[in-house]
């Protein structure tokens, strides 16, 4: 089943938060359709509230794809859709300041939104508004498996236990 996960750390799980971070990275570098890729990946591994949350991203970033091409109405649209689910979210989640986003959102798509869908638009005066997504990357974990590295014995040769374990004889 797609976005399932049986333990963390695990295939899925690394894309996802991989997708995620790109798609951060992309966003706050001004690339929005790209980022809006990154999270698609994401999104279609996800479920439950974490996929509303990567598809309410996907679309603030669709909403400034279109201001990039000055269609109020497209951002207009896809910026309510995308309020309609990160509004579901507040503070800090998956150490994305979501709460900040949020008022960063709102406060740029204030002036869109006042203005009737059909108005002209000069989108790059707003995508210069863009927010910066303020995120902090979870602390990579230490492995606790031990390494094991065959025993050396002078000159770098392997000893005799040492060279069955790694020849498997």
């Amino acid at each position: 089943m797609p976005g399932t996960s049986p333990n963390p750390g695990s295939e899925p799980e690394l894309l996802i938060a991989a997708a995620f971070a790109e798609g951060i990275r992309l966003f706050n570098a001004g690339a929005f359709f790209e980022a809006h890729e990154a999270w698609e990946s994401a999104w279609l591994r996800s479920e439950g509230r974490e996929r509303m949350f990567y598809h309410g991203l996907i679309q603030a970033a669709a909403a400034f794809v279109h201001l990039q091409r000055n269609q109020r109405k497209g951002a207009q649209l896809l910026y309510e859709k995308s309020l309609d689910k990160l509004q579901h979210f507040s503070g800090e989640h998956l150490g994305l300041q979501i709460g900040q986003l949020n008022s960063d959102l709102a406060a740029v798509f204030a002036d869109v939104l006042a203005e009737s869908p059909e108005t002209p638009i000069e989108g790059a005066t707003y995508v210069a508004r863009a927010p910066q997504i303020s995120w902090t990357p979870p602390k990579a974990q230490a492995s606790t498996e031990p390494v094991v590295r065959p025993a050396v014995v002078k000159q770098g040769f392997l000893n005799d236990d040492s060279a069955r374990q790694v020849s498997g004889k």
